[in-house]
């Protein structure tokens, strides 16, 4: 049996200068609306984690007045009221949420900076 060589691998010609302006021009836009699209998945990033710490926030000064009003029942000898049990039932499902990704139902401005 004969082996025949294989043809060799040739590059192809160069494209005529015309076309390396279209294709340079197209790169171009290709390019811009990529980094477009780049800067606004930016942007909704930036933003989703400055509403995650914003959530933080709410949650860790929630739980602080929940451990706050735990510690004077305590010191009073007192159960959790049902008040307290479905604030931390509360606290629990949003800081479930929070870590999930999924929206907390209480605004940030219904609680007063004391």
């Amino acid at each position: 049996m004969i082996r025949r060589a294989r043809p060799a691998w040739r590059r192809p010609p160069p494209p005529p200068a015309a076309h390396e302006g279209n294709l340079a021009r197209q790169y171009s836009a290709l390019r811009i609306s990529g980094r477009e699209a780049e800067d606004k998945e930016m942007e909704d990033i930036l933003a989703r984690f400055a509403s995650l710490r914003d959530r933080e926030e709410r949650l860790a000064a929630i739980a602080a007045d929940l451990r706050e009003m735990e510690a004077q029942r305590r010191a009073a000898g007192l159960a959790p009221s049902d008040a307290e049990v479905a604030a931390f039932v509360i606290l629990r499902e949003s800081a479930d949420g929070t870590l999930e990704g999924l929206p907390t139902n209480f605004p940030s401005s219904s609680r007063s900076n004391d």
